[in-house]
């Protein structure tokens, strides 16, 4: 329905205007003066219209593989976050990231978990620590999770006015 009736619609209503100013200062018959305002109205309109469709169409793959891309960020970010911990606790095969990604002055925060095991599966509870960009924090409790060895997957994801720049975490098996 965007392309039919937007914002960028307002166009056509100027050019007419124009269009329609342009020629009574000219002295066009009023006959001449409504066709040519109404010929540069339905060809604006016309013309946005196909720009709108197409720009749309092309707008919502964007996004499906944005969608794509934030997910494969995810999974590397929690690749790295297992790396750099492998080895320095008992539970070093769990590992959990937390990402922000702003967008229009919104942010969207995602919280992913992994199991590094590729024998044992995880049951239990994971405490997330999150500090924003203003300094606050905010805990993340999520009780009973369960992860499937070699599982990696998505626990949380929300928006916030603020974006994340540091984070804890803490598995608890049962």
């Amino acid at each position: 329905m965007d392309f039919i009736l937007s914002k960028w619609h307002l166009i056509t209503i100027a050019a007419g205007v124009i269009s329609f100013i342009a020629m009574r200062l000219g002295k066009y018959t009023a006959r001449e003066t409504a066709k040519a305002t109404l010929v540069t109205f339905f060809a604006f309109y016309i013309g946005l219209s196909f720009v709108a469709y197409f720009t749309k169409e092309k707008a919502a793959d964007v996004s499906s593989e944005s969608v794509n891309t934030i997910e494969d960020q995810m999974i590397a970010g929690l690749d790295q976050e297992y790396e750099q911990n492998k080895g320095i606790t008992s539970n070093s095969h769990l590992a959990a990231y937390v990402n922000s990604f702003e967008q229009d002055g919104e942010y969207t925060i995602d919280i992913y978990v992994g199991n590094y095991d590729n024998t044992e599966s995880f049951q239990g509870d994971v405490s997330i620590l999150v500090l924003d960009t203003e300094g606050n924090t905010q805990e993340k409790t999520f009780e009973d999770l369960s992860l499937k060895p070699g599982e990696k997957k998505g626990i949380e994801h929300f928006t916030s006015t603020v974006g994340a720049v540091q984070y804890k975490y803490k598995f608890e098996e049962k």
